[in-house]
């Protein structure tokens, strides 16, 4: 779990403060940001009023049934590693996942969902985060074999050092070439205005 301050629902003063900064480094404007920490409050006060996100409520917030998957988009979230989402860790995450994400924050941020703890791809990491996204969502249904097809044809054409894994470079080359790689990294985070109340639960 968080540590201090973290763990702890943020006074006024200090979520204004907040608010301010996240305003300069995310493509967040504060009003956009005080209507997250609303969605942030609830999230991280499901299961216990600790002001932190535990995998726990943020599995259950996203709905994602496989632990795979959901452990790494949690590990992406939590920047320091430490076990729980602070709301300034849930802000940076967001601002990547939304519209005004830039494409290299994407690569940066769909690498990490792919990559071991030795920070390159491999075949059988990325066969295995294919299949789970395909029994979570069911976008696409491919055969067993298909996707080990898939997974052979992508490293034929992206290792091109040839060493048996996707290092950064290689990866980040790829999607430049097909930036339509990391489209499902785009979001809408936050409704529009004129139709919150009908669209709230399409909105993170």
């Amino acid at each position: 779990m968080g540590h201090g301050n973290s763990k702890t629902r943020l006074q006024s003063k200090d979520l204004e403060k907040l608010v301010e900064a996240l305003a300069l480094t995310t493509h967040f404007a504060p009003e956009e940001i005080i209507s997250l920490y609303e969605h942030f409050s609830k999230i991280s006060g499901s299961e216990t009023r600790d002001g932190v996100i535990d995998q726990s409520e943020f599995k259950k917030a996203l709905g994602i049934e496989n632990e795979s998957l959901c452990g790494r988009l949690f590990q992406q979230f939590d920047g320091n590693n430490d076990g729980s989402i602070t709301f300034q860790e849930f802000v940076c995450s967001l601002s990547v996942l939304s519209e005004k994400g830039t494409l290299d924050e994407k690569i940066r941020f769909s690498f990490g969902l792919y990559a071991n703890r030795e920070n390159v791809i491999t075949q059988n990491g990325l066969l295995e985060m294919l299949e789970v996204s395909m029994v979570d969502t069911g976008f696409i249904q491919l055969s067993e074999e298909e996707m080990v097809e898939l997974v052979q044809q992508t490293f034929v054409q992206v290792d091109e050092d040839g060493d048996g894994v996707i290092s950064f470079a290689e990866y980040e080359a790829m999607v430049r070439r097909n930036p339509s790689i990391v489209e499902f990294l785009t979001i809408r985070v936050l409704a529009d205005d004129d139709d919150d109340d009908d669209e709230d639960d399409d909105s993170y």
